[in-house]
């Protein structure tokens, strides 16, 4: 299990490093290239909409390569994406975009599937969590790496760096690929008209239907938010970029306990819907807290607001992840986790441009935290619904599947 782990969680963790270091770079990049602060919008639209389609595609790869396999795969073309866009050159961050995007969608499939085979389904929210704790880790690594190498070097070369340090990591997957990619099916087919059975899946089903609504919400919030967070608080509030960065890995550090404890708490209640719901009200709430900051705030209280909602908004992951194998049908974990993805991804999509849009309009960055708090808070009044009905659906086949996890 500590190997599933490591390779699972080192996966996240440097995916997400190179995820996170546009929202980071982006004052420095706007500057270098004479681009708006918008085109962060923009790239990460393209980053996500790659990961959407291609998000639906994955069960059938991690069927037919093994989770390995494929997550060697899109570790590689992620850091391929890093050295694309150390081009500066519109081709080269239009590539990288879409690499990166592609690269992303394999992870959280690959790992599922993998998880799944050696955990037992009253444990799934929690050790999916553990497993999560890689995001807010890898986004505090650059949040507050990036900043310290920039202070040696120069941009394009920190993005090389980290291309290389995500081959590196690739590569260390192989000595367990033979043993873990054992379940593989080569005959597994993978062709495009088999991309609507996951969404299918997904939208018959009340209860993912209901945890997918959270990954839409919770990711367009995210996403949307965590994009600009550095760049509002260097250009709105006049902080210096190592500590706009530091905020930024205050909310993460919040993000590695509270998964942990979300988590536990859905695997307790064997309801992850309601943690997504509560967690949809307190992520709304610190939505208008970000969003309410002036320049006269202590440092420490604008650490402090960032560290709740990184507890909230940001720490919804693994209850997301454990309900998906909790209520799929057996042996279908991989492919419902794959439909919901897409929704989840469609969300990542809208965030940035979201907030992009509100920044053109009302040229203040506080303006779109503040209405982004309508976000999770109207999918947490959703999911409430859903968790009804949810509860009322075929409660034998639910029993069953508790007894034999996907």
């Amino acid at each position: 299990m500590a190997t599933v782990f490591a390779v699972t969680m080192s996966a996240q963790m440097m995916t997400t490093v190179a995820m996170t270091v546009p929202s980071v770079l982006a004052p420095v990049v706007s500057f270098a290239l004479h681009l708006s602060p918008e085109w962060l919008g923009s790239y990460v639209a393209i980053v996500y909409g790659s990961s959407m389609l291609s998000s639906l595609l994955m069960g059938g790869m991690v069927r037919r390569y093994g989770s390995v396999r494929v997550s060697q795969g899109g570790v590689f073309l992620v850091g391929a994406g890093m050295a694309c866009a150390a081009t500066a050159s519109p081709i080269g961050l239009l590539l990288s975009g879409s690499l990166m995007g592609v690269g992303v969608a394999t992870v959280t499939p690959a790992a599922s599937n993998l998880i799944l085979r050696f955990t037992p389904v009253e444990k799934l929210g929690t050790v999916f969590s553990i497993r999560q704790i890689g995001v807010p880790i890898g986004a505090g690594l650059a949040g507050a790496g990036v900043p310290a190498l920039l202070l040696v070097t120069d941009w394009q070369t920190v993005l090389l760096l980290i291309g290389a340090a995500l081959a590196i990591t690739a590569l260390s997957f192989q000595p367990v690929r033979a043993s873990f990619d054992d379940d593989r099916d080569r005959r597994a087919p993978i062709r495009p008209g088999s991309i609507m059975q996951p969404l299918r899946m997904v939208m018959s089903d009340p209860a993912l239907r209901g945890i997918s609504v959270g990954g839409f919400a919770f990711n367009m919030t995210q996403s949307g938010l965590l994009a600009y967070l550095v760049t509002y608080v260097m250009l709105e509030l006049h902080y210096s970029l190592v500590t706009a960065g530091l905020i930024l890995t205050a909310s993460q550090v919040a993000a590695v306990f509270a998964r942990m404890f979300w988590g536990w708490m859905a695997d307790r209640l064997g309801d992850p819907l309601r943690i997504l719901s509560l967690l949809g009200f307190i992520s709304a709430a610190m939505c208008l807290v970000l969003g309410s900051i002036t320049p006269q705030w202590p440092v420490e209280l604008v650490v402090a607001a960032a560290f709740v909602f990184g507890a909230t908004a940001v720490s919804w992951n693994g209850v997301y992840l454990g309900g998906l194998a909790r209520f799929a049908s057996r042996g279908q974990a991989a492919t419902a986790t794959s439909g919901s993805l897409f929704f989840a991804f469609f969300g990542s999509l809208l965030g940035p441009l979201l907030y992009s849009l509100i920044l053109s309009v009302s040229g203040r960055y506080d303006t779109g935290f503040l209405l982004f708090a309508a976000v999770p808070f109207v999918a947490a009044w959703s999911i409430r619904s859903i968790r009804r009905r949810a509860r009322q659906s075929t409660p034998a086949q639910r029993t069953d599947q508790a007894r034999h996890p996907a």
